[in-house]
């Protein structure tokens, strides 16, 4: 929510997220009115090595300067102190805001002076919310809290629920016009708008262990508040991953539909979605290889705490080379041709004498004679010249060596006594950022019936170590057989990370002759009347089917979104969309079910390889088409006295891709593509292992 009426401008909401993850953000020289927005981390290692030797004045004085010298003493990275109690609380008592880190530099007696990384947003932590527990745990005391509640209705006596200092539910009636005072341990509520409850403070401790229960799950959310009354209030934007929605203790959502007679609605609830400063990578919580948005890492409200935080993982590459000791600044004049000016980058790598740097700035050009000062930065980021594509090195001893001290010797006295060096090994890789896809196999079309339901769509971000992760490619599901054979769940795609696994079930069969769509990654499509089958994370229900007689229809298969649902006597249902991923392919399409009214529509795939519906008669019937890379086949016909199979489903595939112009991993069918490497698994490669060593 907006802090204010106006809120903050759109481009400090784009300067924010610049900042916390250190983006470089451009304007793209070959699309129009398009920008790339890349990170630091990301963007230094794609620039080209531009040979400075006929261009810098070797005549003119090179000022060679130690680089913390002309860098800030202290950095401090923060978002926004927000205005709300949680905010000023925390503030107060940890002399920071949340989430704030700190850089000093204790290398230089010659750094002064501070910078700020400030974003526009907030940020704060999430709270559990009281008796909301680990399921198996008892809950701990708690304060019980005095309430008053005023009825303002003038005609009718009105409800007040709360659970009571013994942990007991209370349903408690207040009469027209009157006021009840009790303690109660959770915040009261009532169904009457004409109901007003302020908090008056402590009563009492709530209830004990042994009278607590331990069907409780933990709700943690986001607590925007005024003060310790819980009065709402407005924040600064927020920045958090949405985790999907996690299973909870029961709940209930009230909301108010008619104002004229004030009737609310009442909706109980078991799962809520789950919004936090960390990612899940697995399980339902974060872990210690979970993202962070906070520039300091805080302790975790659920699960454990990350080990990256935005600093370590965006922006300490970028400190580290400013404040080495060994860095120094390069000044220098130089005459650049004009062409070659306008070719060049600023995350160009420079080789001069040598030796390489990075080109800080070119400045003061003049676009008659070239003239121009110029100022790199060495000694260059480790994997800088690693991440260039070269022909054959020159044999040892004869080749530019990277940046030491100017002739190898590491004694830093920064003179050139015309020492050669041979170019060292670039460092052993012990980690790598990965994205990744897992799509289970779509399952089998019903005959006389529904569409199935895609495999489900995993997908997701990490940092891998060194090591071998297994992968499982699912196979897809057979379509039924018409009079001799029910149709087959696709089966179950997954990959190994570590110490735990990210698995994409299969997708449900399509509902044959009457019956049910079954469940699955995605749910299968019903067929007749009967219902769609159920979806699990990363996947979606499917559709009901429709009709009867001589002219059923069939549900679509559900996939990333919803299966539709038949008409009766009319049209088949669509099976539900798939979800494109990094690569630009839709996957996952739900299966298309089949009809058999007679100039109805069939039910077309879904997008991402969801087989389309039977196009039938009485007469003629057509067979759905095959799904494929994780869609549902479509369902066969539906007449009573004609049949035909339901059709297959499409196979599992999981991808892994990572930033680089060469593989440095093993595994599956590997291509390269916009400056990543992808690693595909699939049913003709075969099941097997991405190896990373």
């Amino acid at each position: 929510m907006p802090f204010g009426i106006n809120g903050i401008k759109l481009v400090e909401f784009i300067r924010s997220i610049q900042k916390k993850f250190n983006l470089v953000i451009y304007e793209d020289k070959t699309t129009p009115n398009q920008m790339v927005v890349e990170s630091f981390n990301d963007w230094y290692l794609k620039g080209q090595v531009q040979d400075f030797n006929q261009y810098i004045n070797i005549d003119n004085k090179l000022e060679f300067i130690p680089a913390n010298t002309l860098a800030v003493n202290k950095v401090d990275f923060t978002d926004k102190l927000d205005a709300d109690f949680v905010s000023k609380d925390f503030q107060q008592i940890n002399n920071r805001t949340y989430g704030q880190a700190f850089f000093l530099d204790t290398g230089s007696y010659f750094s002064q002076g501070e910078f700020k990384v400030e974003t526009a947003c907030g940020s704060g932590p999430i709270f559990q919310l009281p008796l909301t527990v680990f399921s198996g745990s008892a809950v701990v005391n708690q304060d019980c809290t005095t309430y008053a509640a005023f009825n303002y209705d003038i005609n009718n006596d009105q409800d007040v629920n709360y659970i009571d200092c013994d942990g007991a539910p209370v349903n408690q009636t207040v009469g027209s016009q009157q006021e009840a005072i009790f303690c109660a341990s959770t915040i009261p509520s009532s169904p009457s708008l004409d109901v007003v409850i302020t908090a008056l403070g402590s009563c009492g401790p709530g209830p004990s262990p042994a009278q607590a229960t331990s069907s409780f799950l933990p709700v943690a959310i986001p607590l925007y508040i005024g003060d310790q009354n819980f009065k709402p209030t407005q924040v600064f934007p927020r920045v958090m991953f949405y985790n999907n929605t996690v299973s909870s203790s029961q709940y209930f959502i009230e909301a108010q539909f008619s104002p004229a007679n004030r009737t609310v609605s009442t909706n109980n609830k078991k799962v809520y979605p789950y919004f936090d400063n960390y990612n899940v990578v697995t399980g339902s919580f974060p872990s210690s290889g979970s993202r962070s948005l906070l520039f300091n890492n805080e302790t975790a409200t659920l699960g454990s705490t990350p080990t990256e935080s935005l600093i370590s993982e965006y922006w300490s590459t970028y400190i580290n080379l400013l404040y080495d000791p060994r860095t120094r600044l390069v000044n220098a004049t130089a005459v650049i041709p004009l062409a070659k000016y306008f070719d060049m980058e600023l995350n160009d790598l420079v080789q001069f004498r040598g030796n390489y740097y990075h080109l800080r700035a070119i400045n003061d050009y003049d676009l008659t004679t070239g003239e121009c000062l110029v100022q790199l930065l060495g000694p260059i980021i480790s994997d800088s010249l690693a991440a260039q594509q070269f022909g054959t090195l020159p044999a040892s001893g004869s080749g530019p060596t990277i940046f030491g001290d100017f002739n190898c010797d590491y004694n830093n006295d920064f003179f050139n006594d015309n020492a050669t060096c041979s170019p060292p090994a670039p460092a052993a890789r012990t980690t790598a950022s990965i994205d990744f896809l897992i799509v289970g196999g779509g399952g089998g079309g019903g005959t006389q019936g529904g569409g199935a339901g895609a495999g489900a769509y995993r997908s997701g971000s990490l940092t891998l170590n060194t090591g071998s992760y297994t992968i499982q490619v699912g196979h897809a599901g057979t379509g039924a057989i018409y009079l001799a054979g029910a149709a087959q769940t696709g089966s179950d795609s997954s990959m190994q990370f570590m110490t735990s696994s990210v698995t994409a079930q299969g997708g449900g069969v399509g509902g044959s002759a009457g019956n049910s769509g079954g469940n699955g990654g995605s749910g299968g499509g019903g067929s007749f009347s009967a219902a769609g089958g159920i979806g699990v994370t990363g996947g979606n229900d499917g559709g009901a089917g429709a009709g009867g007689g001589t002219a059923p229809n069939g549900g679509g298969g559900g996939a990333s979104a919803v299966g539709v649902s038949a008409v009766s006597n009319g049209n088949s249902g669509a099976g539900g969309a798939g979800l494109a991923w990094l690569d630009s392919v839709t996957y996952a399409g739900g299966g298309g079910g089949g009809y058999t009214s007679q100039g109805a529509v069939f039910g077309a795939g879904g997008s991402g390889g969801g087989g389309r519906g039977s196009i039938s008669s009485v007469v003629t019937a057509q067979a759905g088409t095959n799904g494929r890379g994780g869609g549902g086949g479509g369902g066969g016909n539906n007449a009573p006295s004609v049949g035909i199979d339901g059709a297959k489903g499409g196979d599992g595939v999981v991808i892994v891709r990572y930033a680089a112009t060469a593989s440095f991993m093993t595994g599956g069918t590997i291509t390269n593509s916009g400056g990543f490497v992808f690693h595909t698994f699939t049913n003709t490669t075969g099941s097997g292992t991405l190896s990373f060593t």
